[in-house]
């Protein structure tokens, strides 16, 4: 019993497991507020929140501490012994502006972070995309053709497309380019795109100007010209 009592001690109340030093270190981005970085506001609301004892603290208390901010992305959780929690941090990056009305900032996760101003949304230059469902601040769209939209973005620009405006319109998703209006179906955009690809290089070889693409067939690209 007295060893179960020492032992009952020594877990949750001694100083040797005690929370001693919270650390946030910024990783890629700077986590910037009015007056340059927030990791110290950070390091304390850590503190506030985590309790006393580092043997049993989770990372996950450690995410939601930080969850009433989203522009912060929580990238680990480490706990290196005695008593330390270091918690890499970045701003999560806008991928696309949510345009439904009003316009919202997303990451390539389907986070939505933040609100934009018009002006905000045209300065960043990255993609918008219309027609998604309502969102929520501080929580990752449900929307899953939203989600598939970023994925094509994403596919789209390392096969070199590069995709301004995405009109969503159930399983169709509309997209503007600089080579014209492409419209996508709502899967293997892989494959879309290498055949995408191919008819572009058709259409240059024909010497005549494509003014969009429709890669909704499985067989065939439509492709429209003047």
């Amino acid at each position: 019993a007295g060893l179960v009592i020492g032992g009952r001690f020594l877990l949750f109340s001694s100083s040797i497991f005690a929370l001693s030093e919270v650390v946030v270190e910024d990783q890629g981005s700077r986590v910037q507020g009015s007056e340059g970085s927030r990791a110290p506001q950070l390091e304390q609301r850590l503190r506030k929140s985590l309790g006393n004892n580092w043997l049993f603290l989770k990372a996950q208390e450690a995410v939601r501490a930080l969850g009433d901010d989203p522009k912060v992305k929580v990238l680990s959780v480490q706990r290196p012994f005695p008593g330390k929690v270091v918690v890499k941090v970045e701003n999560r990056k806008p991928f696309a502006v949510l345009d439904l009305g009003p316009l919202f900032l997303v990451d390539e996760d389907g986070v939505v972070f933040a609100q934009a101003s018009p002006q905000e949304a045209e300065t960043l230059k990255i993609p918008r995309i219309i027609g998604a469902a309502p969102v929520v601040v501080g929580e990752k769209a449900s929307d899953p053709y939203l989600l598939t939209s970023l994925s094509l973005i994403k596919t789209a620009k390392e096969k070199g497309w590069d995709l301004r405006r995405l009109w969503l319109s159930g399983e169709t998703i509309k997209a503007s380019s600089p080579e014209g209006q492409v419209v996508f179906g709502q899967r293997e955009f892989e494959t879309q795109l290498e055949r995408l690809n191919a008819a572009k290089g058709e259409v240059a070889k024909m010497g005549v100007t494509s003014t969009g693409y429709d890669l909704r067939f499985k067989d065939q690209v439509v492709v429209s010209v003047r």
